[in-house]
């Protein structure tokens, strides 16, 4: 009986051992490289994808606001918005836009990317979490997380996005 304890202690102290010196063979530490790896096709593809979405737009000047008055027929507000007031001419250089509106999928690269999570949603939460799980439905952005969503873009891609120029 002696016996059978040393040598199943033997072979446990053994096992052990080989289990503790394969711990520290690189390839227990490979998925974390293929996880880095990963991570930066996942982002090399994201960029690549984004500026060929890009279409360019050449500037110009245009009429921005109610145009009613200076060229209705009738010579009359088309509305009553004070915002819309008054006409003005714009004039804008050139420029490049998405092709598509930033969706869940996009949105939510950059919230792994920079550590973030989707902001909570007060009210009808049921439809908020159904359409931000579909990754091609829109994302739903505040003007601050567009604008810190911009900013990400311009940094990875290296393009003068407008959340680089505020």
């Amino acid at each position: 009986m002696r016996a059978s304890v040393i040598i199943s202690v033997r072979v446990f102290v053994i096992s052990l051992g080989f289990n503790l010196l394969s711990a520290c063979k690189p390839a227990d530490r490979a998925p974390e490289a293929e996880q880095a790896t990963a991570n930066v096709d996942e982002l090399d593809t994201f960029v690549s994808k984004v500026k060929g979405d890009l279409v360019f737009v050449t500037g110009g000047k245009f009429w921005m606001g109610d145009y009613g008055v200076r060229f209705g027929p009738e010579r009359l507000p088309y509305d009553a918005n004070s915002d819309s007031k008054p006409l003005h001419e714009v004039e804008l250089s050139n420029f490049s836009i998405q092709k598509y509106k930033v969706d869940n999928e996009s949105f939510g690269l950059y919230l792994k990317y920079n550590g973030l999570t989707l902001r909570p949603y007060v009210g009808a939460t049921k439809y908020w979490d159904d359409f931000n799980r579909l990754p091609i439905t829109p994302a739903h952005l505040d003007w601050y997380e567009a604008e810190k969503y911009c900013a990400w873009l311009a940094a990875i891609t290296d393009l003068p996005f407008v959340g680089n120029c505020t």
